[in-house]
């Protein structure tokens, strides 16, 4: 079980030893499987909700993900790191939805928006700033070509 998606690992990192590749969890197994059954989406955070921010991010600017990568020529929203970090949580909650069989990201998501990590002016910040999360199923190809 899973030989295939050890092989894929194995091309993928060809230096990685048979003892290592005999430490990969049957969850990062089933995550690899993932990709050969051709579940490629991209994670779209649209701002649409921003106030004092100061880097400027405002409604409508987005962030475009493909897999852990941030797509800097489709994303319109400058690299904020308070921005960008609660976006991990929803790169790992749609990993696990995905090892679990979810046919529709956007129907089985735990949470349907991301809030960056300033405060707000309200609870002792400055900015706040809220994005709405979706996925959109897209081809191999696509998938490695914004990724490369």
């Amino acid at each position: 079980m899973y030989e295939e998606e050890r092989e894929f690992l194995k091309n993928k990192f060809p230096s990685m030893t048979a003892e290592e590749q005999g430490k990969i969890s049957p969850g990062l197994l089933r995550w690899a499987a993932r990709f050969k059954k051709g579940m490629y989406y991209r994670m779209v955070a649209e701002c649409i909700y921003s106030k004092f921010c100061t880097l400027g991010i405002k409604e409508g600017d987005k962030y475009v993900v493909y897999g852990a990568l941030v797509n800097k020529q489709e994303s319109t929203a400058p690299h904020c790191l308070l921005a960008l970090a609660p976006l991990v949580e929803h790169y790992n909650l749609f990993n696990d939805r995905m090892l679990q069989g979810c046919d529709d990201p956007n129907q089985e998501r735990l949470f349907e928006t991301s809030i960056c990590l300033d405060r707000g002016i309200d609870d002792g910040g400055l900015g706040r700033v809220r994005f709405k999360i979706t996925y959109e199923k897209i081809s191999k190809e696509e998938w490695m070509a914004k990724r490369s």
